[in-house]
């Protein structure tokens, strides 16, 4: 859903500049391979912007490079590509202040919970460049303050891999205090409410959507109260990333780096 909302801000940005004459949206659907062909394809159709979530890290980066020496311009939003020289391989980068996010993540979750708890702590797929950056932020602070990463998953950021993490973390008998989570959690809490259980705490650090307000009011229906908090959504990068190409392409100057803030709220607000 969040992909969705994003792809729908962007296109609707795009759609603000008379002088973008087509739009191509391709969706790889978290497989490495689908991606790299897609790529592959934009640049053989002689693209003017290519931009996007880039979830696949280093391995995306030759062919960058190929779209670069094309002339292509090239914005990863949401997260960077390791090694990608801005602003001649990619233009610009749009992303959170990763590390520091996160580490109020986990600095909230134990004022919340005290110390000494246990968590479960789950990305999308297994590598991305988005969890090496988080994921050792928030492990600094967990580990000080006496917390246990008992499960690491991956979930492919898709509804059916949430789905199965959800059911494999019950299945598993750990006694888990909290569930930290960079991606919207309606599907890996459903299987909880499905087996009449009431989920742990859950801190998710870079998406929340109205999805998971409806898994949590649901939730509370059925009397399971647990505590909950999200950042604000940043389904807007895209237009960000479609501003800063468009303005590059008429000769502007555009930054290297575009910070994103994601403070985290109760989702009760």
């Amino acid at each position: 859903p969040w992909r969705k909302a994003f792809r729908y801000e962007g296109t609707a940005q795009a759609i603000a500049y008379p002088q973008v004459k087509k739009i191509i949206y391709l969706d790889a659907g978290g497989n490495l391979q689908t991606f790299l062909s897609d790529f592959r394809s934009l640049i053989a159709q002689k693209v003017n912007v290519i931009e996007g979530a880039f979830d696949f890290g280093s391995s995306m980066l030759p062919l960058i490079r190929q779209a670069a020496a094309a002339g292509i311009v090239v914005v990863p939003d949401t997260e960077p590509v390791p090694n990608a020289t801005a602003p001649s391989e990619v233009l610009t980068t749009i992303e959170p202040s990763i590390c520091k996010n996160w580490t109020a993540v986990a600095h909230l979750l134990v004022s919340k919970l005290g110390k000494n708890g246990n968590a479960a702590v789950y990305t999308g797929p297994a590598g991305n460049p988005y969890a090496a950056v988080w994921q050792p932020c928030v492990a600094k602070v967990l580990a000080a303050n006496g917390w246990k990463e008992v499960i690491q998953g991956n979930t492919d950021w898709t509804p059916q891999g949430s789905q199965q993490a959800g059911q494999a973390l019950i299945a598993s008998g750990k006694k888990v205090n909290a569930i930290i989570y960079d991606y919207t959690p309606e599907d890996l809490l459903s299987p909880y409410l499905k087996a009449g259980k009431t989920p742990p705490a859950t801190f998710i650090g870079s998406t929340g959507d109205f999805g998971f307000l409806q898994v949590y009011r649901q939730a509370q229906q059925e009397g399971h109260a647990f505590p909950a908090y999200v950042p604000q959504g940043a389904v807007w990068e895209l237009r960000t990333g479609v501003t800063v190409a468009m303005d590059a392409l008429a000769g502007k100057h555009v930054p290297t780096q575009i910070i994103v803030p994601e403070p985290l709220f109760p989702i009760s607000s």
